[in-house]
């Protein structure tokens, strides 16, 4: 494939790197901040909160423009202080339907700190309860893309930190209103310069609104070179002028080369019927419903959690890799986002089992990690700080992921059920046979009747592409088994959890949860002597030798086996799935090098998705996965940047294969 064919975000790999941020410096003037770094107020010290309300709410026709919609997107350049996000959520709690969700995107290249939003509560008593919520969910001090869902997902904050035009670029969204509040021309030239306001263009739809405090001319004949018409208006306060406008334009969102790309999916009547209740679709289905949709979940077994999900704990960790690679960065991502969606779930009161331990990675290049990843992120050590860390001596040096730990998915599940038995129907001892579509929608045919619905997301694990639809997408059971190693004299020392090529999590001072056992090709459930031997061997391994003797000779024999699905690049399929004929008659040449720009934009199976794959990291990944697929179906701004949704597209291995000329 020629070069001409590669999208731009392709050819720098390391262009959205996870870095460190720098917080804001604020230097406090009465109540006013004031910005160290730019020398600038963040907002009027006469009145922030009407100042917001004039330039940005009222300029927008907020509320009227929203009147009626299921669906509002907001996107701010400058998050600074919240204040333009408090004030619109408290304007949209108050004057938008109650299924109504608006999804706030804002760009901020310095943070301000907890402790900063903290001191706000006494400036602005009436959103004290928002802050407190933001701050509950506050993101780490890392680039890239943080989302929060807030008030049982009638807020949507994607908060994106770092350099304004780095972030957006790689930003799949297309806004209703625009607030361009950046510090002051003069003092963060960045903020306001063309190749930004070409973003804009691309990321807000045509016709959408757009207002500034600032009229400064430069940036006026700007916005117009980018396609916005705009005009100078009486500005708040002391202020003469300020300009508001409307985009004529969209710029069309070319991130996507035609066979990743999605169209706007019709969200019907908003009814959706989703295929298994592990953790993928407790998870995708607790998302929908949150959103306003009619969710029937179908699962084959009697519970929930009847497969690998069904385990007693599991680790919840990033995917460690000495490079920062994309697929490393979108479980980084994702796994910032399940401690923030289980912090939720516990705040209502729901145990999910999670144990904030931390987790240790063995590896004798423990150091190669620091040169590549922020060191607010992981650690490494040496193997006798290892050992005060855990409480044992192991057999190398580690890496210390103090946010890590360990978690139940069977509670985990049991949890998201409890919490949504009375908003989601539940259908258990019933098998999913095969889908037909027609112009209605979808027929799925079951073990228990058929059920009629508008869109099916399936989630259902190994089976996921057994479907005629889902042929081709490249799934594979594994077998994997937990053994309990029953030993006071080490469950007692074990302080965290130790991962190597197994791990091995202290379940309390009796015994150790040992794992776990990887099969390719294998789907018996029963318990095997060669598996219990296997994961013996694999904790062995991690111990110091002082400690072998404390291990002793005898094998475990409690344990449970379950079939998790994974695929060929062990990266998870999420997206919608692909009409496999078209790709076969447009794609199939992709190996002659045509230029991409000749080619059809892909067709897809209209409402129908997929959310399998997750392999052994579904603890991790899942809940960033249920955030994509109702991005997806919502038409609303993706969770993830470009590149990543293009290495979870359900027709990737159909493209490889056509690119190989093996297709």
């Amino acid at each position: 494939m020629d070069t001409d064919s590669i999208i731009a975000f392709m050819t720098d790999a390391h262009k959205n790197r996870l870095k460190a941020v720098s917080p804001a410096l604020i230097d406090w003037q009465d109540k006013t901040p004031v910005s160290r770094q730019y020398d600038d107020i963040y907002f009027s010290s006469d009145d922030g909160i009407a100042e917001t309300e004039y330039v940005f709410l009222k300029q927008n026709n907020l509320p009227h423009a929203w009147q009626g919609k299921s669906q509002f997107c907001i996107l701010e350049t400058g998050f600074g202080t919240g204040l333009n996000f408090f004030c619109s959520i408290d304007l949209w709690l108050k004057t938008a339907a109650d299924d109504a969700v608006l999804t706030y995107i804002s760009v901020e290249k310095h943070p301000l700190s907890e402790d900063d939003f903290s001191r706000q509560q006494a400036n602005w008593p009436q959103f004290k309860p928002f802050i407190q919520a933001l701050v509950n969910q506050y993101p780490p001090m890392l680039s890239g893309l943080h989302s929060i869902s807030l008030y049982s997902g009638r807020i949507k904050l994607l908060l994106l930190l770092g350099d304004a035009c780095e972030q957006l670029s790689t930003l799949m969204a297309k806004a209703d209103a625009c607030y361009l509040d950046g510090f002051a021309p003069s003092k963060n030239k960045s903020m306001w310069s063309p190749a930004l306001f070409k973003q804009l263009t691309r990321l807000l739809k045509p016709g959408a609104t757009l207002s500034t405090f600032t009229a400064v001319g430069d940036v006026r004949r700007g916005l117009q070179d980018a396609g916005f018409e705009m005009k100078k208006i009486d500005a708040y306060g002391n202020k003469r002028h300020m300009l508001s406008g409307r985009l004529q334009s969209s710029t069309a969102d070319n991130l996507l080369l035609p066979w990743y790309r999605y169209p706007d999916f019709d969200e019907k009547n908003k009814q959706v019927l989703v295929i298994g209740a592990g953790v993928a679709g407790l998870t995708t289905a607790a998302a929908l419903s949150e959103n306003g949709w009619q969710v029937t979940l179908i699962e084959q077994a009697d519970s929930v959690a009847a497969g690998a999900s069904g385990n007693p704990a599991g680790v919840l960790m990033p995917r460690l890799d000495k490079q920062q690679t994309l697929e490393a960065r979108f479980y980084w991502q994702a796994f910032f986002l399940a401690l923030r969606k289980i912090s939720q779930l516990e705040s209502q009161g729901l145990d999910c089992g999670w144990q904030a331990s931390g987790v240790l990675q063995l590896d004798d290049e423990a150091e190669l990690f620091s040169n590549h990843w922020p060191s607010s992120s992981l650690k490494p050590l040496t193997p006798d700080a290892v050992k005060k860390l855990a409480g044992l001596a192991t057999s190398k040096a580690a890496v210390w992921l103090q946010q890590g730990g360990y978690i139940s998915p069977k509670k985990l599940c049991t949890g998201i059920y409890e919490r949504f038995k009375n908003q989601i129907d539940f259908v258990f001892d019933t098998t999913v046979t095969a889908l037909e579509s027609d112009n209605r929608g979808w027929k799925v045919l079951s073990s228990n009747g058929d059920f009629y619905t508008q869109s099916v997301v399936i989630c259902n694990a190994e089976t996921a592409n057994r479907f005629q639809q889902t042929a081709a997408v490249n799934l594979q059971p594994v077998r994997g088994q937990i053994s309990y190693l029953k030993n006071t004299e080490l469950a007692g020392k074990l302080k965290t959890v130790i991962c190597d090529r197994g791990y091995a999590i202290p379940l309390d001072q009796q015994q150790l949860l040992i794992g776990a056992s990887f099969n390719r090709g294998e789907t018996a459930s029963s318990l095997t002597e060669r598996d219990h031997g296997f994961n013996w061997q694999q904790f062995s391994r991690a111990l110091a030798p002082t400690h072998q003797s404390e291990l002793g000779t005898e094998l475990p024999v409690k344990g449970r086996a379950s079939v998790r699905a994974m695929t060929t690049d062990r990266l998870p399929v999420i997206g919608a799935v692909v009409d496999q004929a078209f790709y076969q008659q447009h794609y199939a040449d992709l190996a002659r090098g045509r230029r991409a720009s000749s080619y059809p934009m892909a067709t897809y199976h209209d409402g129908l998705f997929i959310n399998a794959g997750h392999g052994s990291r579904g603890l991790t990944s899942c809940f960033l996965a249920a955030d994509i697929i109702l991005a997806l179906m919502t038409n609303t701004a993706l969770p993830v940047e470009a590149e990543i949704l293009c290495r979870l597209h359900p027709g990737r291995f159909l493209i490889k294969g056509f690119q190989k000329n093996t297709g």
